[in-house]
């Protein structure tokens, strides 16, 4: 998996509005395998043989990357869901998304492949 930026702050806001085809979208990967247990949530990543422990906001982001999914969306769903500003929000979403791909949970679900 290539690893991608989830954000950049060097970008400008005219960069910053790019078109949705340009935003990042963010998939669970394929070799992983995810359980609830009251609330929370485990994910193995089957390649590694690794666990994630997620707390119930985190499995509730976590269903959420079932399908592609960009940042503003997550955090549109978990604001919706929850009662959480955009600032705080964002950056964390961003960070658990950095976790998942370092680990190797997530994929960038329109990065050209060549």
């Amino acid at each position: 998996m290539t690893q991608t930026q989830v954000s950049d702050p060097s970008r400008t806001s005219e960069q910053a509005a790019a078109t949705p085809a340009e935003t990042p979208q963010f998939v669970a990967a394929p070799d992983q395998v995810f359980s609830e247990l009251g609330g929370e949530a485990v994910i193995m990543h089957l390649q590694s043989g690794t666990y994630f422990g997620l707390n119930e906001v985190g499995a509730f982001l976590w269903q959420q990357l079932q399908e592609p999914k960009s940042v503003a969306a997550l955090c549109e769903a978990l604001q919706a869901e929850y009662d959480v500003s955009r600032e705080v929000c964002q950056p964390d979403i961003e960070a658990l998304l950095q976790q998942f791909q370092d680990s190797q949970l997530i994929e960038v679900a329109n990065e050209a492949h060549t």
